[in-house]
């Protein structure tokens, strides 16, 4: 197995392809504040994480466990 974002536990696939590169969502940081200020009456701003290609490697490299899954959207809050 080849230590780069496509088998990353912290790299999430978005399904985004581009020429035939796969792009994702490098989740071993935290997220970067945008410069796009969504509700400035409340200051509430954009916070994303940096798009990697599948292929690209960091240094910070964590095998996917076998449960390991990558959901993407909002997760429900138990009420």
């Amino acid at each position: 197995m080849s230590e780069n974002c496509s088998s990353c536990r912290y790299w999430g696939n978005e399904k985004v392809d581009i020429q035939s590169i796969k792009w994702g969502r490098c989740r071993v940081g935290k997220p970067e504040t945008s410069s796009r200020c969504i509700d400035s009456k409340r200051d509430i701003w954009v916070g994303l994480w940096p798009w990697t290609k599948e292929a690209e490697w960091c240094g910070e490299w964590a095998q996917r466990g076998p449960a390991t899954q990558v959901i993407v959207g909002t997760p429900e809050i138990e009420g």
